[in-house]
């Protein structure tokens, strides 16, 4: 399972074709494993826990990883 918050930044051209929209949730084996979570620019701390309550923290009960990685950057 990948869970990205980020900025919507649609795509960053040919090297980077993902636009990072809710759409995007995997291929193949991977489908239904990946959630993407864009944010408009600006986006405070009400956003950010409204985003974590409603679409990651059930995403990740449901998925009920042995592990956690968090990238941030």
């Amino acid at each position: 399972l990948t869970i990205s918050l980020h900025m919507n930044h649609g795509s960053w051209g040919p090297s980077h074709l993902q636009t990072g929209f809710h759409d995007e949730v995997g291929r193949g084996k991977g489908l239904g494993f990946n959630l993407n979570v864009p944010l408009p620019n600006g986006t405070g701390d009400k956003g950010y826990e409204h985003a974590m309550h409603e679409l990651v923290v059930p995403a990740i009960s449901k998925f009920m990883p042995e592990m956690i990685v968090l990238v941030i950057g």
